[in-house]
């Protein structure tokens, strides 16, 4: 059975993307006319704002095309469970970042530690966001497929949650 997900780009419908199941895996097609200029990077959505690059589309024959088979476990791990949509975000090299943090949450910019070398290298990664809870400060990134936790060697008791790798420092 072939689903579709409206593919949209500064909220302007430019297509669909459609795909099917095949075993363990989501296979996506994207098959449109050409339009404007430039790269055209197309980025799986959620309803709950999770967003995963699924690729650039390519022209081929007058046309801009696209395949990709990705299994349904890195999808859940971007937290695109169930994918509602995909937006086309030209040339982009990053994940486009939502408007908001979650209500709590601060950015890395913001950090509030005494040991300015660690901070400094928890800024470094990017889309970290902290929480103070308690006498701990909360830090999370984005969780990626093939990317390397940020600072793992310093922190042993960093553990994935959902599609964050969370570590918790205690202060004191």
């Amino acid at each position: 059975m072939i689903h579709t997900l409206p593919l949209t780009e500064n909220g302007i419908s430019c297509g669909v993307v459609e795909y099917r199941e095949e075993g363990c895996y989501l296979v996506f097609t994207i098959d449109a006319p050409p339009w404007g200029n430039g790269l055209k990077k197309v980025w799986l959505t959620s309803e709950q704002g999770a967003r995963m690059l699924l690729g650039t589309l390519q022209p081929d024959q007058h046309r801009l095309r696209l395949c990709r088979k990705i299994s349904r476990s890195a999808l859940r791990c971007c937290g695109l469970d169930a994918p509602c949509g995909a937006l086309v975000n030209p040339g982009a090299v990053a994940a486009p970042r939502p408007s908001a943090l979650p209500e709590g949450w601060h950015p890395m910019e913001a950090l509030p530690m005494e040991d300015k070398a660690l901070c400094q290298l928890l800024q470094q990664a990017q889309g970290g966001m902290w929480q103070e809870q308690g006498d701990q400060v909360r830090i999370r990134y984005p969780w990626k497929p093939g990317k390397a936790v940020p600072v793992m060697p310093l922190f042993r008791f960093g553990s994935r949650n959902g599609a964050w790798w969370e570590i918790r420092l205690h202060r004191g």
